[in-house]
């Protein structure tokens, strides 16, 4: 007789998940720009002076990333250091991200700060979704809905909307890149190791 071969698992088949999953992401962010995209016409506030319009880092384009990153975030508004500031805060990222847009477009141009922001917020949602559907929660339409309920919550009209507001886009986004990039780290050791997922405190 023959040896028995052994058996091969069979992979499920994803077809059909995977293009709703492009459906779905294709949705979320029209709709992020849906509901958002208006802001795109606004002018700059109150707020974007410090961080914008009236400081000298900012408007010096390339040349005040240097200045963003040595100092504090209202150092080219208040024109003090360190802890003198009003601010006493340090977020380079996001002050860098406004030079660079005088840098390229120059100074006065709202529209494309607003539109960065809105784009952010559509790689939040996107990323909060992929991390739903793919580790949390492991069901497109679930995880769809849940994403999709917070793209279109008013909570986060003011965030989108204020153009100052975009660090803490830029912390949502990075936060939900590291979990993303920890759970999928974790599952793929977790036979390998002495901890789970189930013994981490988030």
């Amino acid at each position: 007789m023959n040896p028995k071969k052994k058996a091969q698992p069979i992979k499920p088949m994803k077809i059909v998940e995977d293009k709703n999953q492009k459906w779905f992401l294709i949705a979320l962010i029209a709709i992020c720009f849906v509901f958002y995209g208006n802001t795109c016409y606004n002018d700059y506030c109150l707020d974007d002076a410090v961080v914008i319009t009236e400081n000298t880092s900012t408007q010096k384009g390339f040349a005040g990333i240097k200045e963003h990153v040595s100092q504090d975030m209202l150092f080219g508004y208040t024109h003090t250091k360190g802890r003198k500031a009003a601010s006493a805060g340090w977020r380079p990222l996001s002050m860098i991200t406004f030079s660079m847009e005088v840098g390229f477009f120059g100074p006065g141009h709202p529209g494309i700060s607003h539109f960065i922001n809105v784009l952010l917020f559509a790689a939040i949602v996107v990323l909060l979704y992929l991390f739903l559907e793919n580790h949390l929660l492991k069901n497109n339409w679930v995880a769809f809905f849940t994403a999709l309920l917070f793209a279109i919550h008013p909570i986060h009209t003011e965030v989108v909307a204020n153009i100052k507001s975009r660090d803490e886009l830029l912390c949502l986004l990075f936060v939900l890149l590291s979990l993303i990039q920890l759970w999928k780290y974790i599952s793929e050791n977790e036979n390998d190791h002495s901890y789970s997922l189930t013994s981490f405190t988030f």
